[in-house]
């Protein structure tokens, strides 16, 4: 839908005209159960000259006009949370997400994926530090598969997010 291509390119002013003009559109979903929040964190971190993107207002606009969104699931049982710690949303975002609903950080999508499992396979060090400073209760949470952020990061062979999960896993 126009809205949702004015968010993945975050283009705010147009998504605000879009919305302006029919307000029914922010609640549109595509194919995959993405909503205006789901491409509002998956959306490109840079604009054309390569700088980067602020995506907090945006983010922040369509939860002041849908905050249901926040929690919303594709059709994978991925939130918006899930999508951002996989696919690379800046640290803000993700802090902006738990600490404006605090149910964002235990959500699970259909394969048992928590915020953790997801850090962890994009070898995010930063999101797993405030995840666990959060909910400590996630570094041994197991999917479907029965396995935890750390096997996930074994697995995937990252090596920065191993060796601070097995530092915290002593530490605590």
């Amino acid at each position: 839908t126009p809205i949702l291509r004015a968010i993945h390119w975050n283009r705010l002013e147009t998504a605000k005209l879009i919305y302006e003009a029919d307000n029914e559109t922010m609640t549109a979903e595509d194919s995959s159960g993405y909503t205006a929040m789901h491409w509002a964190v998956l959306a490109v971190n840079d604009d054309e000259d390569g700088a980067e993107v602020d995506r907090l207002p945006l983010v922040q606009w369509i939860f002041d006009l849908c905050p249901q969104l926040l929690m919303s699931e594709d059709e994978s049982g991925k939130t918006p949370i899930h999508i951002a710690c996989e696919f690379g949303a800046k640290l803000e975002v993700v802090q902006w997400f738990f600490t404006t609903n605090s149910d964002t950080i235990d959500a699970v999508d259909e394969d048992g994926w928590t915020v953790a499992h997801f850090a962890a396979e994009r070898d995010r060090e930063d999101i797993l530090e405030v995840v666990l400073q959060l909910q400590p209760s996630l570094y041994d949470a197991v999917d479907s598969e029965d396995k935890t952020p750390l096997v996930v990061a074994q697995i995937e062979n990252k090596a920065v997010v191993l060796e601070y999960l097995e530092n915290w896993k002593s530490a605590n």
